[in-house]
């Protein structure tokens, strides 16, 4: 499930099917949701990923385990499977809970994911903090009202004039994109 070409990218289906298999062979069940680009390639939009991010609930140990099988059968880095983007679970449309999708389901792992509209929100909402993220929104290719929610829910945190302006150019370019 591992590229060791210089992109460095994992093949998430590849991953979470190695996965399943581990979790069936020790008779172990997980249910998981995720965010980030395996989000974005689990619904069925082709972007590259390092990693799967994980932001409920906990990893478990058995879960890790499972993970750190993975990565020694296919040469994965250590920390594909995380949950290290759960601390930006405020920054993501409250009730994300209750619309999330199944992704990937196997006999003994089953994968959620934000729903799109919340990813697209909460990826836009990245892009204005950390100034990466948009390769995600493109490749999910919103449509003009997912592109108005997302603008609106970013526009409810409070942004400096630098944030503001670079989410108007940012979705200005985007409407160029389309055009």
């Amino acid at each position: 499930c591992y590229t060791i070409s210089g992109d460095n990218m994992i093949d998430v289906n590849e991953c979470l099917d190695l996965l399943n298999f581990y979790l069936r062979k020790h008779d172990r069940q997980a249910r998981f949701v995720v965010s980030g680009g395996a989000a974005v390639n689990l619904l069925g939009f082709h972007k590259g990923t390092k990693d799967v991010d994980v932001i409920s609930p906990e990893i478990e140990k058995v879960l890790r385990e499972a993970a750190y099988y993975v990565s020694e059968e296919t040469g994965a880095p250590k920390n594909w499977l995380n949950d290290f983007a759960k601390v930006y679970n405020d920054q993501i449309p409250k009730g994300w809970e209750d619309r999330i999708v199944e992704v990937f389901s196997g006999s003994n792992l089953v994968v959620m994911s934000l729903s799109r509209q919340d990813l697209i929100s909460a990826k836009l909402k990245a892009y204005v903090d950390r100034g990466f993220d948009d390769e995600d929104i493109i490749a999910l290719a919103p449509t003009d009202k997912e592109v108005e929610t997302a603008y609106l829910f970013v526009n409810s945190f409070e942004l400096s004039e630098v944030e503001l302006h670079d989410l108007d150019t940012f979705i200005e370019e985007l409407k160029n994109e389309r055009d």
